[in-house]
């Protein structure tokens, strides 16, 4: 997992040094330590959270929801739109600034961020996380996160830290990026941006000598009768698995292993098959640091010369 988060560190830093950001009207002439001195400290707010959101998504961030369960208020826009900036400043309570925010990716998907700054420089929480669209914002998907295995898309570090913190996180082609200072009043850096047309194509159009990683299990046909003999040509077929996670794919139990090995992130195999007889086949690959597996399977038929 750590080669994981260096890839997404070094993907961020091509993306950020390539691509520009439009940032809102109140940025103009002001950093975001001075937006964080907006929000007074006292001795019922004893410290802060001040968020810089950065989207470089095509679509907007929009459906904030919250729960501050050591916060007192939070403020800041409704959306934040495509490449753009906005900030949201969260203020704490007499123990410490600690609260759950999400923000709608897409109807199935949203980025969820955790903060806590304690007061008097006595350390600070975070984590980012990419959770479901129909999951609700609160103390249970907090609960949910902080004992979740380790994952591609979940990153809790848990408290006390008296460092600036940083972490990324991803989901398919989705990579977020989060950085916090120390309290009592924390700034907190989180950008959310897209791999897709970045990584160029694994395999070329057309087949090129692909290597056989497991033998087809073929079926025999059912006998012809006479002249039908004819009817049975040769089906040379392939497909391709391509591993566009951040995670390796191995060889389950379901299929002996000799001849296949591991698919490793942003790699794949071609899977060849020729034959004048029906082909069934099958194989299976467990996902790392996961409890799925992904099978993939092909059937021919002579007759209809298409594969499934």
């Amino acid at each position: 997992m750590q080669d994981d988060r260096k890839w997404m560190k070094e993907e961020f830093s091509k993306v950020i040094n390539r691509k520009s950001i439009t940032e809102e009207e109140y940025f103009r002439g002001k950093t975001l330590e001075d937006i964080s001195f907006l929000v007074p400290l006292s001795k019922t707010v004893v410290a802060t959270c001040t968020l810089k959101l950065s989207n470089f998504l095509n679509s907007a961030l929009s459906n904030p929801e919250y729960y501050l369960w050591f916060a007192s208020s939070v403020t800041g826009p409704s959306e934040v739109l495509p490449s753009t900036s906005d900030v949201f400043s969260f203020a704490g309570d007499w123990v410490c600034c600690a609260f759950l925010c999400s923000y709608e990716i897409s109807k199935l998907l949203r980025l969820t961020l955790y903060c806590l700054s304690y007061g008097n420089d006595n350390g600070i929480a975070m984590g980012i996380a990419f959770t479901p669209g129909d999951v609700p914002t609160n103390l249970k998907l907090f609960n949910s996160l902080l004992h979740f295995p380790v994952v591609p898309d979940v990153c809790i570090i848990k408290p006390p830290n008296k460092f600036p913190l940083e972490t990324f996180v991803n989901h398919g082609n989705l990579v977020a990026r989060c950085h916090m200072t120390l309290g009592p009043r924390s700034i907190v850096h989180m950008e959310i941006f897209e791999i897709a047309n970045e990584i160029p194509p694994l395999f070329p159009s057309e087949p090129q000598d692909g290597r056989r990683i497991w033998e087809a299990k073929i079926k025999q046909p059912n006998e012809p009768n006479g002249n039908d003999s004819g009817l049975i040509r040769n089906i040379p077929y392939y497909f391709e698995i391509v591993n566009w996670l951040r995670v390796t794919l191995r060889p389950g139990d379901m299929l002996p292993t000799n001849d296949r090995s591991e698919i490793l992130s942003l790699e794949g195999e071609k899977f060849f098959a020729g034959n004048d007889e029906t082909i069934d086949a099958v194989c299976a690959y467990e996902i790392d640091s996961t409890d799925l597996v992904f099978v993939a399977g092909l059937k021919v038929r002579p007759d209809t010369r298409c594969g499934h």
